[in-house]
């Protein structure tokens, strides 16, 4: 019987894997793409809190941002620098480079490979055209947003999926800005200029499902001056957006990641949330191993992370309650307080407690 079988190649599945396969315990990672890294369904904008988690950064960092221009639907700009830099990533290379380290710990990853059912401790998968069956003692669903694993353990969430489109345009950039755009091509998100260069972009946005997604990006394109786009590496996936699932927990099964809403709210980010989420797992895991701990510590751990993000949720929520006119009167406010200036200084990407307390108090 395997120790853990994990569900899903992504970031969050393979930082899982390798620390479990430190100390270790029998490891299979299946994935059901063929290659490690595709489909890309990340921005790859992440704070340098990343460097915290013990990733394989060195060649991974495509570009360095300092700074954010934030727009309101009627064009307002708001200004923010940087006390810490963010770091623009090539989410494949940093995939691939993780997942190198996994299978020098020996741990075994399976590609194309599929989840089909569970019934007990078997795990029933499609693996090509044939069906094989797995052992495993624990299954852990790193498996994203459409997560099989949290089906199957019947876990609802209170939240919803955000849909989402990027490509990489050429043009002319400020290298060290991003640009955000609030407006109606970009209902209950936003949308986004992730300079690589200063001759390329990551262009994309989000809209809530039932929204044409390509003709809001078209108009976002107009919107911003880019009528005749060569688009390229055209990417897409769900954002899930909500509470943090509190049953992550239940027999045999875990989630972590965006399998468990351990994404960001504001920003729809997940990389880091997700390491953090998934270096709490491999500790509890760790003590069910060596100590016979029960796998729903998981649950009491995992709670200092569920505030960080509850609080990403209540602020999601309240930008939802805005219309076009009230996003234009909070922004105008923001720019008459000074907040933008308060950002520059206390703001963290990940961790709203870091200054909320501050705005409030």
């Amino acid at each position: 019987m395997i120790g853990v079988v994990i569900v899903g190649g992504g970031i969050v599945g393979l930082k899982l894997a390798e620390q479990l396969a430190k100390n270790g315990w029998s490891i299979k990672l299946i994935e059901e793409h063929k290659k490690i890294g595709y489909p890309v369904e990340c921005s790859g904008l992440v704070s340098t809190n990343i460097m915290q988690h013990d990733l394989p950064l060195e060649e991974c960092v495509v570009n360095v941002i300092n700074g954010a221009k934030i727009y309101a639907p009627n064009g307002v700009e708001i200004n923010v620098r940087r006390k810490k830099a963010a770091l623009v990533l090539d989410r494949q290379k940093l995939d691939q480079e993780l997942c190198k380290r996994v299978k020098k710990l020996k741990a075994d990853v399976e590609l194309s490979c599929k989840l089909i059912n569970v019934r007990g401790n078997n795990l029933f998968v499609k693996k090509g055209q044939r069906g094989e069956m797995l052992k495993s003692e624990i299954i852990v669903g790193a498996d994203g947003a459409n997560s099989k694993v949290r089906e199957l353990m019947q876990v609802k969430s209170k939240g919803y999926f955000i849909n989402t489109i990027q490509a990489r345009i050429k043009g002319d950039y400020e290298k060290d800005i991003v640009k955000v755009y609030f407006g109606d091509f970009a209902k209950g998100f936003f949308a986004w200029v992730i300079p690589e260069s200063n001759n390329v972009a990551r262009v994309g946005l989000g809209v809530k499902l039932g929204e044409n997604i390509r003709e809001c990006f078209y108009k976002f394109l107009r919107t911003i001056g880019i009528e005749k786009p060569e688009l390229e590496n055209i990417t897409g996936g769900l954002i899930p957006i909500g509470p943090p699932i509190r049953e992550v927990v239940k027999g045999n099964f875990a989630i972590v990641g965006d399998a468990a809403f351990h994404t960001k709210a504001t920003t729809g980010g997940g990389i880091i949330t997700g390491c953090i989420g998934a270096e709490i797992l491999a500790r509890c895991i760790n003590g069910y191993f060596k100590n016979r701990v029960s796998l729903d510590h998981y649950k009491k751990e995992i709670e200092e992370l569920n505030k960080e993000l509850m609080l990403h949720w209540k602020l999601r929520r309240f930008l939802d309650s805005l219309n076009e006119r009230g996003l234009n009167k909070f922004f105008a406010k923001i720019y008459r307080l000074g907040l933008d200036k308060f950002l520059e200084k206390e703001g963290d990407m990940d961790f709203p407690s870091k200054f909320m307390g501050k705005i409030l108090f």
